[in-house]
This record gives structure tokens, C-alpha cells and sequence, in this order.
């Protein structure tokens, strides 16, 4: 059984600060996760339904893991975060399934070290720049068996 905890972020407080509101949502992700504490865990990343349907844009960052306590210690430091970006606490996480609900693309997994592997080789350069900024380990690219060539 997974286990899936999204955290989400206000698209208008992190383009105030950056034009590229993904590369400044998973900035502050990564400020803040300890990667070690994400180990054999996979990342996620989308649009919200409330961007969808032009509410208000809200990203999210989702963890799936097989480790309950994975997601207890993520929850918990987002709580305590004061992060710009992030939504406010109350309206801050998505359980269950996340990644279902909102149609999440898959980014990268996190191995038994903590090390970042890209999911789709596109986002490599940034993945590794992120990586370099944040202190988290980079691996390897992960590619499908299944994609076209």
C-alpha cells in the first residue's frame, strides 16, 4: 500500500519572487526536506483542480512512499515552515491519493541514499542545479522501459 502526502503552493507568492513557479516551488521543497528522510520514496508534481478550474493557481508537490512514517516526518516540518509559498497550514497538505486526484506527473525518486533521480531526462539540468543549491545528493537519470524510441 502507498502512501501519499501533496503539499501545496500559491503560484502568486513564489512568481513574485521567480518567473519559473516550479523551479521555486521545488526550491522550497527541497530547502526544506531532508532528503534522507525521503529515501525510497517517488516525487510528483501538477496543477491543482483549483488552477484548473481558475480558482486560484496552486502547484502541488506530492511524496509516495510504501513508509507511513515518511509522510508523518514530511507533514511535520512543512507544518513548522513559514516558507513565501507555501499555502497557508490549514489548506497546506492533500492525503490519500494525491496523485490520482490531481493527475500528477511523475519527477523523480529518491533512492535508499537520498539521492534525486530525474525522472524525465528534460528537467536534468534543472534537477541538478536545484540539487547543487539545496544540498541534496544527485543520481542518475530513471527512464522508463516503456517509452517510445
Amino acid at each position: 500500500m502507498f502512501y501519499e502526502l501533496g503539499i501545496l503552493f500559491r503560484v502568486h507568492d513564489l512568481i513574485q519572487s521567480e518567473s519559473n513557479y516550479r523551479a521555486a516551488s521545488w526550491k522550497v521543497f527541497m530547502q526544506i526536506c531532508d532528503p534522507r528522510k525521503l529515501a525510497n520514496s517517488t516525487l510528483y508534481e501538477g496543477e491543482t483542480n483549483e488552477t484548473l478550474m481558475d480558482q486560484e493557481k496552486v502547484f502541488c508537490i506530492a511524496v509516495q512512499t510504501l513508509d507511513q512514517q515518511v509522510i508523518t516526518g514530511v507533514k511535520a516540518v512543512f507544518l513548522r515552515s513559514h516558507e513565501r509559498g507555501l499555502m497557508p497550514p490549514e489548506h497546506r497538505f492533500v492525503e490519500g491519493e494525491v496523485t490520482l486526484r490531481f493527475a500528477l506527473h511523475l519527477r523523480a525518486q529518491i533512492d535508499q541514499s537520498g539521492r534525486f533521480h530525474s525522472w524525465d531526462k528534460t528537467y536534468v539540468r534543472q534537477d541538478q542545479n536545484l540539487c547543487h543549491e539545496t544540498g541534496w545528493g544527485f543520481g542518475e537519470t530513471v527512464r522508463s522501459s516503456c517509452t517510445a524510441t
